[in-house]
């Protein structure tokens, strides 16, 4: 569901492909609905990231967000959290993709930033510079296996992906995310994967770790 012009629903067609090869379903939308035109990223990682690996996300979040780039990332893991405060430091836009519906985690006024540390930064969400993009109903309450689906989609509107996975791992999901989907050409992968050299035959450049 797109709640606005035409126009905003031309965009997200643009999206779709990626979006219905791996998820289908409706699409709820609240803000800046133009931020779709821009030249979007994400920044993945293993979940229990140590402090190096934190630290290395909010490096490349913030290195993509003074190019002119526009983040997509999540908003309840510590790791999504890392990179999504970037953007604000700097008054930049951010696109934010839910595991929850839109009044639990915006509030029932969709006034409220998305989380503790966000605001910080800023009092209130502000839909005039960000975009929240959400797969469940408004009302819907956290289930497990809305992980899977918020992570595909912040890689489904990401015109790029850099992901870093932990060495300790054989092969995290992050690494399945974008091998599953294709994206390889347009990732930039950390060397301490253990998948490193399988994508950079895709066409995948380095991270210095």
């Amino acid at each position: 569901m797109c709640c606005g012009s035409r126009q905003t629903t031309l965009t997200i067609r643009r999206w779709s492909r990626r979006w219905i090869q791996t998820v289908r379903g409706v699409l709820f939308l609240y803000g800046n609905a133009k931020l779709f035109e821009a030249k979007t990223f994400c920044v993945l990682s293993s979940r229990n990231s140590l402090p190096a690996d934190l630290n290395l996300i909010e490096k490349l979040t913030e290195e993509g967000v003074l190019e002119g780039q526009v983040l997509v990332t999540g908003h309840d893991r510590p790791e999504y959290q890392r990179s999504a405060v970037v953007p604000l430091r700097w008054g930049s836009p951010r696109i934010l993709c839910l595991d929850r519906g839109l009044f639990n985690v915006l509030g029932p006024d969709l006034k409220q930033e998305a989380f503790r540390a966000a605001r910080l930064w800023r009092y209130e969400f502000d839909p005039r510079t960000d975009l929240v993009a959400c797969p469940f109903k408004p009302d819907a309450h956290f289930v497990n296996p809305n992980n899977k689906v918020r992570d595909r989609l912040v890689g489904c509107l990401s015109r790029r992906l850099d992901f870093r996975t932990d060495r300790r791992r054989r092969q995290h999901g992050r690494d399945r995310q974008a091998g599953a989907q294709g994206w390889a050409s347009s990732c930039a992968l950390a060397t301490v994967s253990p998948s490193w050299r399988r994508y950079e035959a895709l066409g995948a450049t380095s991270i210095p770790a």
